[in-house]
């Protein structure tokens, strides 16, 4: 089912099961990629909405009866907030946070979850990061060929840093509590295996932070079967 989120200032699209049901669970919140943010390396998009959702996809083959996907500010809605800079240097800013936050606290007033387990695609993972390192409720932190250090991820492929965003390596004290799971594409040469390691570098020694290298995996392809054995494996308790 699809549904909008209001939130200040976004509103954001999501998909939730019909008959979701989460008393006592740990709802698997699903956070979208930067979508179609640049359409050539120099032209910004009019339109972030991704033409491949990726996360949905993870999304649609969890079998957990208590998961909500949401997208990015300004994918799938023609919101008269919307600037370019949400989705281009501004894409982790405080105030596409603040509309995460409303939305988590909104979400747990509806369903009555205990937690969140916070499972974020590219950019999607920059801002699970970020709400992980704001939040008393989250259970797990999973990354899929996450974006988790964006001046590293900026550096590395020669291209402006993302001025106005927020990177989650500044509350790395933060997240050393945070259980987590990242996942990398071996073959991933979007989001290569530098920029986790960028990022762990940051975090105590002794955080519970496991990553897992997916052989043949790029940004795109493979990670929907990938995701089965995880959602099978790891978050079915």
């Amino acid at each position: 089912q699809p549904f909008l989120l209001s939130t200040s200032p976004f509103r954001l699209y999501g998909l939730r099961p019909k008959g979701i049901q989460c008393r006592g669970r740990s709802m698997h919140l699903y956070i979208e990629g930067d979508g179609l943010s640049w359409v050539t390396r120099n032209t910004p998009s009019q339109d972030p909405t991704p033409l491949d959702p990726l996360a949905a996809r993870l999304y649609r083959v969890d079998p957990s009866p208590c998961k909500v996907y949401l997208a990015r500010p300004c994918q799938y809605t023609q919101d008269p907030v919307c600037r370019q800079r949400d989705w281009t240097s501004a894409r982790f800013s405080s105030r596409v946070l603040a509309s995460y936050m409303q939305a988590l606290d909104q979400l747990k007033r509806s369903y009555g979850h205990r937690d969140f387990t916070l499972i974020g695609y590219s950019g999607g993972g920059a801002v699970a990061a970020l709400l992980a390192a704001r939040r008393n409720d989250v259970r797990k932190l999973i990354t899929v060929a996450g974006n988790l250090d964006p001046s590293a991820w900026t550096a590395l492929h020669g291209v402006a840093a993302l001025r106005g965003s927020l990177n989650p390596v500044r509350s790395a004290r933060t997240l050393s509590r945070v259980s987590q799971l990242h996942l990398v594409g071996a073959s991933d040469r979007n989001m290569p295996v530098e920029v986790f390691e960028s990022y762990r570098k940051h975090l105590s020694g002794d955080a519970p932070v496991q990553m897992k290298l997916v052989p043949g995996n790029t940004h795109t392809r493979g990670w929907v079967g990938t995701w089965r054995g995880v959602v099978n494996r790891e978050l079915s308790h």
